[in-house]
């Protein structure tokens, strides 16, 4: 289908951003980083650090962000575990500007194990772990006010819809790093304008045999998350996930909609 084709999909991609213009952009599975994501980015101001995964599939996970914004002081990647292709980045961003209120910025980007069996969510509690862990370390170790966002593919879901029990997701909450989930934090409040809480699904596709532990079908999960410090930001805005009905019964990719997963997306602002 022409939806799948990349030389559709790449201008879909890069316009998508574009409309949606964020500060600090976190992608996974990011594939053809420096023939066309990193060039095209850097035409309308933006900046950006790549990881290519610990095997030989070609994509990777990816920060961008606002060079006007922004400027990296540094930035990590490491696999998640020893035998996993499974990466994050770290980077620390310094803002340009010295008005008060704008502060550090620690931001993680992951993609975490996609089988969906108990032994999978098992390696994706174990993989989550060790990335928090590393974002506590440096954390820890920067002497200025930050804050902490930390956004991915999980491949996980809030709960335990399979039968096994999540690991990953609460382990994010749980953690000394205070994090909250953007969307879930401001379940019924004036900014969520969808569904309360997460969103029914972050991710929309047809599979025609069991793929990654599902059975085949239509496979639907609330997996994409954006997590960030709940006691210094606070959630100004987040971007409404579409229906079923609005992506069609094909699901994902489509004509409209690039990738098969949707995007997530939010507006914080520092607390005073």
């Amino acid at each position: 289908p022409e939806c799948l084709r990349w030389d559709y999909r790449k201008d879909q991609l890069l316009g998508e951003i574009k409309r949606f213009d964020p500060d600090l952009l976190c992608v996974q599975e990011c594939d053809k980083y420096d023939e066309w994501f990193s060039p095209q980015l850097s035409e309308v101001g933006y900046a950006g650090e790549f990881k290519k995964k610990a095997n030989d599939a070609p994509d990777g996970a990816a920060i961008f962000y606002k060079k006007d914004k922004f400027s990296c002081v540094s930035s990590t990647s490491c696999q998640l575990r020893g035998t996993d292709a499974q990466i994050g980045i770290v980077m620390h961003l310094a803002p340009k500007s010295e008005e008060s209120g704008h502060k550090h910025i620690l931001c993680g980007s992951t993609h975490l194990k996609a089988t969906k069996t108990a032994e999978g969510e098992e390696i994706r509690g174990q993989q989550i772990q060790y990335l928090l862990e590393r974002l506590s370390e440096a954390s820890k170790a920067l002497s200025v006010p930050h804050v902490v966002l930390l956004a991915g593919d999980f491949n996980a879901s809030p709960n335990s819809p399979k039968g096994y029990p999540a690991l990953a997701y609460p382990c994010v909450g749980q953690h000394e790093l205070g994090l909250a989930s953007a969307y879930s934090s401001n379940r019924g409040s004036a900014v969520e304008e969808s569904a309360a809480g997460e969103p029914p699904f972050t991710s929309f596709k047809m599979r025609g045999e069991s793929h990654n532990g599902g059975a085949g079908g239509k496979m639907m999960y609330t997996i994409d998350y954006i997590w960030y410090s709940h006691a210094l930001l606070s959630v100004q805005s987040l971007l409404s996930i579409p229906d079923e009905e609005t992506i069609g019964p094909a699901g994902l990719p489509n004509l409209k909609y690039p990738s098969d997963h949707l995007a997530v997306m939010a507006e914080f602002m520092v607390k005073t």
